[in-house]
């Protein structure tokens, strides 16, 4: 009786450890995953920057080349 009851504790204190472990293991992936969201926002962030002056520049761009076609057609 005494030994079963030994390696019951031993068992549960095994199964204690590996809870511990795995929950260790859970915080470290939420806190990469974490920063990688974080990272993912900033890329996110960058690209509509980058969109919003593609834009605007498009935009330019078409102004100019009705002004050009503009003054063309009063030069000719």
């Amino acid at each position: 009786m005494f030994r079963e009851i030994t390696r019951l504790r031993d068992v549960q204190d095994m199964k204690t450890r590996e809870a511990l472990d795995q929950n260790e293991r859970c915080k470290a992936l939420e806190f990469d995953l974490q920063k990688t969201l974080v990272r993912i926002d900033d890329q996110n962030r960058a690209v509509e920057q980058r969109s919003f002056d593609i834009r605007n520049k498009t935009t330019s761009l078409d102004d100019t080349e009705k002004e050009i076609s503009r003054l063309k057609g009063m030069n000719s």
